[in-house]
């Protein structure tokens, strides 16, 4: 396990596993890093995978005033770190319940502005049973993403990643490798 401090001095753990081009696991409100154990196999063959413990979860500290900002701030330390640039997990991390309160508050009173300027490749992923505030929320946002790319996963629960990873491994290998780099749906069934 490695560790970076973020810009509030909070310290963000994270593990560093394959080979490869970086792709950044970031797990879910009620997750840790290991909710990416079942996925992370299917990807370590070719990409690297430095797979964070957000703020207040698992090996990383917290800090008071919790924002969303903190949290983009904590992946971006995590990024210039680097050199190179069944439904719940078999635990339940119920000690997570506070963090997981105060995160949806902020995401509850989150405006998300009509357009978003990334200059990166971006791929959402929507599982065709998660939550529909969830699903609707991807979809505002490859609404605002110019150019990004939204799968829906047919047939999957809301963590795809646990329940059905060699499905959520086949829609991202393709696209980090570059072999889907046009913008747009694939397998949208609305």
């Amino acid at each position: 396990m490695q560790s970076v401090t973020s810009n509030d001095g909070t310290e963000i753990a994270y593990e560093l596993d394959g080979d490869g081009p970086p792709v950044v696991l970031v797990h879910g409100g009620s997750g840790t890093r290991r909710s990416w154990n079942p996925l992370r196999p299917h990807l370590a063959d070719e990409f690297t995978l430095p797979v964070p413990d957000r703020r207040g979860r698992g090996g990383s500290g917290d800090a008071e005033g919790y924002s969303l900002d903190r949290e983009v701030a904590d992946l971006q330390a995590v990024v210039d770190d680097l050199d190179a640039l069944p439904v719940w997990p078999h635990e339940v991390n119920l000690h997570l319940a506070g963090t997981v309160v105060r995160e949806n508050r902020a995401v509850e009173r989150y405006d998300l502005p009509d357009r978003l300027d990334l200059s990166v490749r971006t791929l959402l992923l929507r599982s065709e049973y998660g939550p529909e505030h969830l699903r609707d929320g991807v979809r505002a946002l490859h609404d605002a993403l110019a150019g990004s790319r939204l799968v829906d996963l047919e047939g999957v629960g809301h963590v795809g990643t646990a329940s059905a990873p060699g499905r959520v491994a086949d829609a991202v290998g393709p696209f980090l490798r570059g072999e889907s780099d046009r913008p747009g749906e694939v397998g949208v069934t609305e």
